[in-house]
C-alpha cells in the first residue's frame, strides 16, 4: 500500500509522457528511413523487414540503438510484470490458505496461465532477437529464420488473450450456458463462483 501516494493523476501524465518521449527518440532513426526494400531474387518488396545498414553511421551506433531497445523496452517492463505477477500469485496463495476462499483459488490459476502465456508469447521472440542482434553485429551470422519462428508466438498472444478473458469472465459463462440450453451459470451440487473483479489486477495490458 506504500505505492497509493503515487496513483495521482499528474504522476501518471508525467509517466506517460516520459514514456512517449524516450520511445520516439529511440525509434526516431526508423522514423527518418525508408524501410522498404527489394528482395530481386523472389521479386518482391518488404516492409519493416529489414533494416538498411546505412540507417545510422556506425556499429557502435547499432549496438546502441538496438541494445537499448532491448533493454528499455523490452526486458526491464518483461521483468517489472513478471515480479509483480509473481507478486499478485504470492498474495492470493496466502490469502487463500488464510481464508479458504475458492474464488481466490481460481484467481491465483488465472494469474498463473496469463502469466504463462506472457513469458512464452515474448520471451522467445525478443531473446532470439538478442542473439540474432550480437551475431549479425560481431559475428557476421544470422539467426533470422529462427527470429521469424518464434515472431508467430508474439502474434499468438493476441488469439490466445481473448479465451483466457471472456471464459473467465461472469458475462461469457451465463451466455454460454443459455447457448447450451442452460438457463443459468449453475451445476448440480451448487452455484460457480465466477471472476470479473481480478482482471483489473491482471490484465497486463495496460
Amino acid at each position: 500500500m506504500k505505492l497509493v501516494t503515487w496513483r495521482k493523476k499528474r504522476y501518471a501524465l508525467g509517466g506517460c509522457i516520459v514514456i512517449w518521449a524516450a520511445l520516439l527518440l529511440a525509434l526516431s532513426p526508423l522514423a527518418k528511413t525508408d524501410l522498404t526494400y527489394e528482395v530481386k531474387e523472389l521479386n518482391i518488396k518488404t516492409c519493416f523487414d529489414v533494416l538498411k545498414w546505412t540507417m545510422l553511421p556506425s556499429k557502435v551506433a547499432w549496438a546502441a540503438f538496438l541494445f537499448a531497445l532491448f533493454g528499455v523496452f523490452f526486458l526491464i517492463p518483461f521483468i517489472v510484470t513478471v515480479i509483480c505477477y509473481i507478486g499478485i500469485i504470492r498474495k492470493l496463495v496466502q490469502a487463500s490458505h488464510r481464508y479458504g476462499n475458492g474464488q481466490k483459488t481460481r484467481s491465483i490459476w488465472l494469474a498463473a496461465i496469463v502469466l504463462l502465456v506472457f513469458i512464452t508469447c515474448f520471451a522467445p521472440n525478443n531473446f532470439v532477437l538478442l542473439v540474432h542482434m550480437i551475431s549479425r553485429l560481431y559475428l557476421e551470422k544470422s539467426y533470422y529464420h529462427i527470429y521469424k519462428l518464434t515472431l508467430g508466438l508474439s502474434c499468438l498472444n493476441n488469439c490466445i488473450d481473448p479465451f483466457i478473458y471472456y471464459f473467465a469472465s461472469k458475462e461469457f459463462h451465463q451466455t454460454f450456458m443459455q447457448v447450451i440450453g442452460r438457463k443459468d451459470g449453475h451445476r448440480a451440487g451448487g452455484a460457480i463462483e465466477y471472476l470479473d473483479y481480478y482482471f483489473v489486477v491482471v490484465d497486463k495490458k495496460v
